[in-house]
Formats: structure tokens, C-alpha cells, sequence
């Protein structure tokens, strides 16, 4: 996507009267391309995302900046980061990391307000630069395929099913060379008397 070159391509613009403050702009990032990542590996390093944001006199752009992906910032900065130990490191995470849409039946939206903490795909998190992501897993012993038992829930709220998930993050991983991805995995809900529900999570994982 290339730089806007002139105020004539903007969107909205905002005059500048103080050297401090903030505009709201009402526009929304919504489900935008994830600049060749949709559906696998595309460019390394980081890639801007639609709009952009741009600062100038009244004639010319001068300063100009955009949100941007982050696919493969580990591997951009490994010379760095290689010398450094976990805790040395800020690794950006989600919270209920899996709980960003429903794939079941008690979806409503005033259920999603309570329930949904994310809005992005663990795919499109990972694209973004997400490394850290917290789980809440559950399992269910009433599916009669085993990988379908477990699922990502908030709470005891069945939210999305595991494996597609762990896929995905496989997928990303065999298409980049970024090489730490942190998982914390909580406490699940489960409708087994049995003990080894662990020992079956860490069989499917």
C-alpha cells in the first residue's frame, strides 16, 4: 500500500491548535487485510496497515506513521533478543486469548460483551506480534472424537474448540523462524471423573 503524498488523499483531516491534545477520529481499523497474511507467510519484517497517519503544514506532509503488523519480530530482532533472558524480555500477550468468537450455538451479543475479550483470529494475533497467549481449556467428554473435547473457554463458557487453534499456531510457526511462543494454560472446566484429563491434553497438544 503506498504513503499517502499529499493532504488531497486524506481521509479525514483535523486542524492543529495546540501543541497538546488528541483527535478522535471515528474510523475503525475493522477487519482489514492483514497485508499478505491472510492465509499464510507473507513479507518479513513490519507491514503497514490501512490508514495512515500523517502530520504536516498546510501544504505538505511531513511527518507520516500507521499501525503495522508485526509477523516476524523475533526473527527481525534475534541479534538483540538473543542475548537476553526470558525475564529480561517484554513479550506481548492476550488475555483469554481464545475467546475472540463464538463457534457455538449461545452466541448472542449480549452474551459476546460479557464472554469475547479478543477481536482478532490467533492467526491474525500471532501476524500482529502476539507471542504470549493465556489459555483456558476445558474438556468434554460427551464429543465422541477425542481432539473435539477440548475446548478454549472463558470461564465454564464453551467458546471455541482447541486443535483448529493449535493448528493455526503450528502453521504459523512452520512458515516464519520466530522461535519462542509462550502458552499458559489454566485450570479447566470438565464434564470427566477421571484424573488424566492433563496426560490426554498433552497426548492431542
Amino acid at each position: 500500500m503506498n504513503k499517502p503524498t499529499s493532504w488531497d488523499n486524506g481521509l479525514i483531516v483535523y486542524p492543529v491548535e495546540t501543541l497538546e491534545g488528541y483527535h478522535i477520529t471515528h474510523v475503525s481499523l475493522g477487519e482489514e487485510s492483514l497485508v499478505g497474511w491472510d492465509y499464510g507467510a507473507g513479507l518479513r519484517g513490519p507491514q503497514c496497515l490501512w490508514p495512515y497517519v500523517a502530520a504536516g503544514d498546510h501544504n505538505n506532509i511531513q511527518v507520516i506513521n500507521c499501525l503495522k503488523i508485526q509477523p516476524t519480530w523475533m526473527e527481525d530482532n534475534g541479534d538483540k533478543i538473543n542475548k537476553l533472558r526470558i525475564g529480561e524480555l517484554a513479550v506481548p500477550g492476550t488475555h483469554n486469548a481464545g475467546a475472540w468468537r463464538f463457534d457455538t450455538e449461545i452466541s448472542t451479543v449480549s452474551r459476546d460483551l460479557f464472554v469475547l475479550c479478543q477481536d482478532r483470529s490467533i492467526w491474525a494475533q500471532l501476524v500482529y506480534g502476539i507471542r504470549y497467549f493465556d489459555f483456558r481449556i476445558a474438556y468434554y467428554d460427551f464429543y465422541p472424537n477425542v481432539e473435539d473435547r477440548y475446548w478454549l473457554n472463558h470461564n465454564l463458557i464453551r467458546v471455541r474448540p482447541l486443535v483448529p487453534l493449535l493448528r493455526e499456531i503450528k502453521s504459523f510457526l512452520d512458515s516464519t523462524k520466530e522461535y519462542s511462543l509462550m502458552l499458559t494454560i489454566f485450570p479447566w472446566a470438565s464434564t470427566s471423573t477421571t484424573v488424566h484429563q492433563s496426560d490426554r491434553f498433552m497426548q492431542v497438544f
